[in-house]
């Protein structure tokens, strides 16, 4: 409908409401929020803006723009609605692109930007990107939230918005720099850096790591800084104005100078100098970020500030800049508040006040009381600063990019007879245990889920490896469980492993089955830290290490490399595992097979990360590129491979789709082949089970691609060890 009215500038306008225009009732998407419909508003009414907070200074720093929109006042439908409505709702806001099937003028003579570097050209819809992003910086408005799914090259789109949206000389005498500063996860930061070189001829500069400048002259004299979510929080930290050192020190003295004791002048004296002297130290320590004016201030994955209330998000929100942009692909994954923290950032009015926000839309969707209009409130902000499209869509009737093909396929790996009855000894010792803990009443819920975690973790290693169950728990932690709790205070996310270890050694628990150890049933000698059931079972793992035995997916991953070189020598391949332990069992296997390959994990500091991504990039020698799950699932491109293998799968499909994405995206020219391999009869079987049933949810899913809560339910824990006649047992509501 509104395609038959277009700007002769602008192509986009009109799928945004805009403030200035003419009064009319916003476009609701069909299906949005079909259960009952409202009559249109009468009229637009500019709310009532509360002033900021005073602990928020960014939007009160002079001359950076804070937009308004206009929400209407929609009238209330007196409706209550249930917590699955207005998750569905929310889908249908959130998880669908903000125009499906659009019908567009596209202008292709501005495929080719100027700036960049010979034969880089935009496709389609990069183009439409590129008009919405030039209007979101102009007159009042200052950025928005580019949305587009993974993959459909928000980071193009944004360098040609650095790149042709330079300041003035009249900004320069403002203040303002030239600079634009990109904040990003640390994998990503030389990626963003190889990324700007390749595209562009700007001058660009990484700024992390403990030789990074301390003198924002520096900073200034590039177009592009990119830098990460820990390094803005450290250097905000210490940009923060110190606390009044020499009048809390006179004080202490003071109320230290208690009648009969006498107070030496001089040491009080030698105090404030030394008070002095901290505070000029620290006035050299590195802040440079917080001494700029940005021209624009980019954050790439920026659900990384999700919650407003951490230090990173509360440094990044302080960041002075004329131009803010949220670069992500999900914008919302587990509540709508999570939006107000992008709102603060990017200072639009009403919503980045958290009170406003709460009152018009987080309590009342939270509650179902008012939701239907909340949404609306929230749609029409949205459609203001959102441009979001999914890799489905279409655009004047052809696919957004073209993909080579995509081929998944489920590998099936035999036990030999000795890891069949490795693993079936294992599995009874579990399941004894697991009904000795549930039938323990003295144990907390919490305590009782980490437990049965802990018992999970070590059927899946002995899938992968019957070795890896005699390893330390510590060593394979990020395996256990796929995301942190709520935050328990500033920005730590811990989600009770920690402290689930720590009871291993504290309380002196069975490595193998966590029971907790006495004197009567503890190992002796070497095995002091298995109870004496599991010591068997210990002892076979330990010989299998003094062997070095294969185990089934060892020899199945061999198996396919040598059919992938047999295919075509020149193709490469990703491994994924989830178990740090276990690449470094495979890697042996691969030197006997004289595959070169290179290795990206949580261990490794950013310069060695570095190193390995451009050798299976660049170097046509290395063949495989070993990467741990939690490291190399998000973020990286790895289009230089077109084959992945999957050593242990995860029960969140959604997480392996996002590390197939590393090599199935924009720039690949092979088919992709991806491999999953799973042991049957076993605890994998069950796991294939759980991700069709969360991959069925997932529509559901407030982000539209990832689950609302991708923490597993105990329901869902205890149906991973039910197999057989127990499938049918009653399961916790």
């Amino acid at each position: 409908m509104e395609s038959n009215v277009r700007p002769s500038v602008n192509p986009v306008a009109n799928r945004f409401t805009q403030p200035n225009a003419p009064v009319r009732a916003p476009i609701i998407q069909p299906g949005f929020l079909a259960v009952k419909k409202t009559q249109a508003p009468t009229a637009w009414l500019t709310p009532t803006i509360n002033p900021e907070p005073s602990s928020s200074s960014s939007s009160s720093k002079k001359g950076q723009a804070t937009e308004e929109i206009i929400v209407p006042n929609f009238q209330d439908d007196y409706r209550v609605y249930t917590s699955h409505e207005t998750e569905k709702e929310l889908r249908d806001l959130m998880g669908s692109s903000m125009n499906q099937d659009i019908e567009e003028d596209v202008d292709m003579s501005e495929a080719v930007v100027d700036g960049f570097k010979e034969g880089i050209t935009l496709l389609a819809h990069q183009i439409v990107g590129r008009t919405w992003m030039r209007e979101r910086e102009t007159g009042k408005k200052a950025g928005g939230i580019l949305a587009d799914d993974m993959g459909l090259g928000k980071t193009i789109q944004t360098l040609t918005r650095i790149v042709e949206g330079k300041p003035h000389k009249s900004d320069k005498e403002d203040g303002w720099s030239g600079t634009t500063l990109v904040v990003c996860p640390l994998s990503v930061v030389d990626q963003w850096k190889a990324e700007v070189e390749k595209m562009t001829k700007l001058r660009v500069v990484k700024h992390q790591g403990t030789s990074r400048t301390t003198d924002p002259a520096q900073l200034r004299k590039h177009h592009v800084v990119v830098t990460t979510y820990d390094t803005v929080k450290s250097e905000y930290e210490t940009y923060l104005p110190p606390a009044k050192d020499e009048g809390q020190a006179k004080l202490k003295l003071k109320s230290k100078s208690a009648p009969g004791v006498s107070s030496d002048s001089e040491d009080s004296d030698d105090i404030v100098k030394k008070l002095k002297n901290k505070k000029s130290k620290a006035a050299a320590k590195k802040d440079a970020l917080f001494r700029i004016k940005y021209w624009r201030v980019v954050l790439d994955e920026a659900h990384t500030i999700k919650n407003a209330k951490t230090k990173g998000a509360i440094a990044c929100c302080e960041l002075e800049a004329k131009y803010r942009w949220c670069l992500t692909g999900t914008p919302m994954q587990n509540n709508v508040s999570e939006l107000h923290s992008l709102f603060k950032f990017l200072h639009v009015k009403p919503y980045n006040d958290l009170g406003r926000f709460n009152l018009d839309i987080g309590k009342p969707i939270s509650s179902g009381r008012g939701a239907g209009r909340a949404m609306k409130r929230l749609q029409v902000i949205l459609k203001s600063i959102m441009l979001r499209r999914r890799k489905e869509d279409t655009l004047n009737g052809k696919a957004l990019i073209d993909l080579p093909a995509r081929n998944l396929e489920v590998v099936s790996c035999p036990f030999d007879a000795s890891e069949a009855g490795f693993y079936k000894s294992l599995e009874t010792k579990m399941e004894s245990t697991l009904d000795k803990l549930m039938s323990d009443k003295s144990k907390s819920a919490g305590s009782n889920y980490m437990s049965v975690l802990l018992l999970l973790l070590r059927l899946r290693q002995a899938c992968n490896h019957p070795l890896l169950v005699s390893k330390d728990f510590k060593k394979d932690a990020e395996a256990v469980e796929s995301t942190p709790a709520k935050s328990r205070g500033g920005d730590a996310e811990d989600d009770g492993l920690i402290a689930a270890f720590g009871q291993l050694s504290v309380i002196r628990k069975c490595q193998m089955c966590t029971i907790v150890l006495s004197p009567t049933n503890t190992g002796e000698g070497e095995w002091k830290t298995h109870c004496t059931g599991c010591v068997p079972l210990a002892q076979a793992a330990k010989r299998a290490e003094l062997e070095r035995p294969t185990s089934a997916k060892i020899r199945m991953m061999l198996k396919i490399l040598r059919d992938i070189e047999e295919r075509d020598p020149k193709e490469k391949t990703i491994i994924f595992s989830q178990f740090t332990s276990m690449l470094d069992l495979i890697e042996p296997f691969l030197k006997d097979e004289r595959v070169k390959f290179v290795r990206f994990d949580g261990s490794m500091n950013p310069k060695e990360r570095e190193v390995s991504l451009n050798a299976i990039k660049l170097d046509p020698k290395v063949k495989v590129i070993l990467i741990s799950f939690k490291a190399g699932s998000t973020g990286l491109n790895l289009t230089a491979c077109n084959n992945v293998i999957l050593i242990d799968m995860w029960w969140n499909p959604a997480l392996e789709d996002q590390a197939f994405d590393r090599a199935h995206r924009y720039g690949q020219e092979r088919d992709v082949f991806i491999y999953k391999l799973k042991i049957d009869e076993t605890v994998e079987d069950r796991i294939l089970e759980l991700q069709e049933k969360k991959r069925a949810l997932a529509y559901a899913a407030l982000s539209g691609d990832k689950i609302k809560n991708m923490r597993l339910g105990m329901d869902d824990l205890l149906a991973l060890f039910r197999h057989g006649g127990r499938d049918d047992e009653d399961e916790e509501d």
